[in-house]
């Protein structure tokens, strides 16, 4: 009897070869080394998909009535396969894949040791963690062989160290990017700046994303850019509020140029939001513009958020329609010129209207 295992743990998104969301793209399998189709099935039962499954608006699988699905393989097939966009141009095609992936993962101690793996003895790889084993950086990762030109960004897309360059590791994910995956430590010691940036670049330049904080504590010595629209800024569930370990905190490192989050680097970063987080000013220590400043983000939403010592404006707002503020802590936060909360009202351009605030405690 044919027995089916899942391809990966997680439904993949797709994507073209300038990083974009593959929608309406096309996955096909075919019989290794051969052109003879052959079936894709949605779950360890066998129930087929056909040997071709289109993506939807995210680039993820699909069934025929639409709904998002994980792709299982037959166990002992031997597979072949191509992803082509909605009109049916070849974007990269994948020979030699074992209906059991399990069999090719090799299983790996940190993101440097998957840089230097040879993928001629793997498809897929295990790693245990960003740095060390259990920092919360590891994962599953694929080799893409027809991908020589996406940048390393150290913790989605990793470049193999081959010479020359034969392809690269893509982490295997659905839903939030973590921080962790890119090295933050979130120890209140170690300087995250860095790692917290590429988790915000590493989101789709379309669609946005959400990155996550897990509990611990995040330092911060330079200005954070949200760039792109939709993206969400999450710690822990409850963290704003806890003020325990459980909670995600973000804490100044030192005087910073600008503002801690920074969602008006550039215009229409719409429908970006913070939810469930504390930042602190290591007691007024270090000067910043704002804790959080938004400019040009319309349908900007806020909940659950601490702000605490800042010797700087917490939260900023000029230049935006309908945002939803609400369980917003300000805990003495300002300075000279600086007011705790600075909403800019004045003029046609820079006015803030159609907006909602609900629980604000100053």
């Amino acid at each position: 009897m044919a027995t089916y295992s899942v391809a990966t743990p997680f439904v993949p998104h797709f994507t073209d070869d300038s990083g974009n969301l593959l929608s309406g793209g096309k996955l096909k399998a075919f019989l290794r080394g051969t052109s003879t189709p052959t079936n894709m099935f949605s779950d360890n039962a066998g129930t087929s998909l056909g040997s071709t499954v289109t993506l939807n608006a995210r680039g993820e699988p699909q069934t025929s009535g639409g709904a998002t699905t994980l792709i299982y393989l037959q166990d002992g097939v031997d597979y072949k396969f191509e992803l082509l966009t909605s009109a049916d141009v070849s974007i990269w095609s994948l020979d030699s894949l074992e209906g059991s992936s399990s069999s090719q993962a090799s299983e790996l101690t940190n993101i440097a040791a998957l840089q230097a793996l040879d993928n001629a003895s793997a498809l897929y790889a295990d790693v245990a963690g960003h740095t060390t084993q259990g920092d919360g950086g590891g994962g599953r990762f694929w080799f893409d062989s027809s991908d020589t030109t996406t940048a390393d960004d150290g913790g989605v897309n990793i470049v193999d160290a081959q010479s020359p360059r034969t392809g690269t590791w893509k982490r295997i994910y659905d839903g939030s990017v973590s921080v962790k995956w890119f090295g933050a430590q979130g120890d209140g010691s170690t300087d995250d700046t860095a790692a917290i940036q590429a988790a915000i670049d590493a989101l789709d330049a379309t669609y946005g994303g959400e990155v996550f904080f897990p509990p611990g504590q995040y330092k911060v010595t330079d200005e954070l850019d949200i760039t792109t629209g939709s993206v969400t800024i999450r710690g822990a569930t409850g963290g704003a509020k806890s003020q325990n370990s459980l909670g995600t905190y973000i804490i100044m490192g030192s005087n910073i140029s600008g503002s801690i989050f920074n969602f008006s680097a550039a215009s229409n970063v719409a429908g970006c939001s913070v939810v469930d987080l504390l930042i602190e000013g290591a007691a007024r220590a270090y000067t910043c513009t704002s804790a959080i400043e938004i400019v040009n983000c319309d349908n900007f939403s806020m909940r659950n958020v601490r702000i605490r010592e800042v010797q700087g404006t917490a939260l900023g707002m000029q230049r935006m329609v309908k945002a939803y503020i609400s369980d917003l802590d300000v805990i003495q936060c300002g300075a000279a010129s600086k007011p705790a909360i600075w909403v800019h009202g004045s003029g046609l351009t820079n006015v803030v209207q159609a907006s909602t605030f609900i629980g604000i405690r100053v």
